[in-house]
């Protein structure tokens, strides 16, 4: 008897509730939780919400005619190159397309003849996209310029944050950035205690979450929840039978490989630059992308597809693929 007093039941069914949501700003709450799950559950989905959730951000910016003097950059521009970059770095894009967010995105921006402001508006983006935050000026610009001031900008599709990578030529006007994919600014969580009835040890965990915008601050927060979830159900089943075990151990190998450098796609310095420079490192990067996201690369035209589709093919990285995949179309191994 005194055994069975000293056990502690959880019999309160946890109950979610959306406090307040103002599109970039969401609170939620989750109880009653037994004594310690507050924690348990709010650090790691306060990292989940900073990693997880998805969105677009500058990757490079190409100036057209950047000649520091009377013919070039100069004639047409009153604002630091680097400025014009950090504000650039400030615009925010959203994809409002049926089809999957493509990884990598080209856009121009040219400034208007006689205008003397470089303006958000000013920048072209492809059908489905729109810029959702943006500084209210990109640049100064030299009115009635004989030369606009224009550049070709790369937006990528990621998660987190990611240092810019080496090869930045300012003297070229060809600049890399670090890339903040983010769309969550601010998450943090509180713990509560919680009664019910007579029992006064119970939790509450409140979650709140700031975003740029770019995405509800509730779809965030269920992102994040999600991903936990997806990494928690490795865990979850621990079947030692042949067949599934043959499954998972080809799953595994095939992740392995997809790891590998692009490097070992053996295409050339050419070619390993242009996927870098979009933030494809490994294979799996690249076996992700579509292929017309290939194709809209400057640069990066038919032949040089076909020989990433041969090398794809050829190092066995197609294992696994649907077979309506655009890399298998019409190919076969040798």
């Amino acid at each position: 008897m005194g055994l069975e007093m000293g056990v502690e039941e959880h019999s309160a069914e946890p109950v979610s509730l959306l406090e307040e949501n103002t599109g970039s700003y969401a609170c939620v709450s989750v109880g009653p939780l037994p004594s310690g799950w507050g924690v348990t559950i709010g650090n790691p989905l306060r990292r989940a919400l900073y990693r997880e959730p998805r969105g677009y951000a500058l990757a490079a910016v190409v100036m057209d005619d950047f000649a520091l003097d009377d013919g070039g950059l100069k004639s047409a521009t009153l604002s630091n190159p680097q400025d014009i970059v950090l504000a650039l770095r400030g615009v925010r894009i959203v994809y409002g397309g049926e089809s999957p967010p493509p990884r990598a995105l080209g856009a121009r921006v040219q400034g208007e003849d006689g205008g003397s402001e470089l303006l958000p508006g000013d920048i072209s983006l492809p059908p489905g996209f729109k810029v959702v935050g943006s500084p209210e000026r990109l640049a100064r610009l030299v009115p009635d310029s004989a030369r606009p001031f224009g550049a070709d900008l790369l937006f990528l599709y990621g998660r987190g944050y990611v240092d810019a990578p080496e090869g930045s030529d300012p003297d070229a006007g060809r600049f890399l950035t670090d890339r903040i994919f983010s769309p969550v600014v601010k998450a943090e969580y509180r713990v509560e205690r919680m009664r019910v009835g007579a029992t006064t040890n119970y939790e509450k965990l409140v979650v709140s979450v700031w975003t740029n915008g770019t995405m509800n601050a509730v779809d965030a927060i269920s992102a994040a929840a999600a991903s936990l979830a997806g990494w928690y159900s490795w865990m979850n089943d621990w079947s030692l039978e042949n067949g599934a075990s043959e499954a998972a151990g080809l799953d595994m190998e095939t992740m392995a490989l997809r790891m590998d450098s692009v490097e070992k796609l053996d295409l050339g310095g050419r070619a390993v630059n242009l996927l870098r420079r979009i933030g494809a490192e490994t294979v799996g990067d690249v076996i992700a992308m579509s292929r017309d996201e290939f194709l809209m690369l400057r640069g990066f035209g038919e032949g040089t597809y076909a020989d990433l589709s041969d090398a794809l093919l050829g190092g066995g990285y197609t294992e696994g693929l649907d077979e309506d995949s655009h890399w298998l179309a019409g190919r076969t191994e040798d």
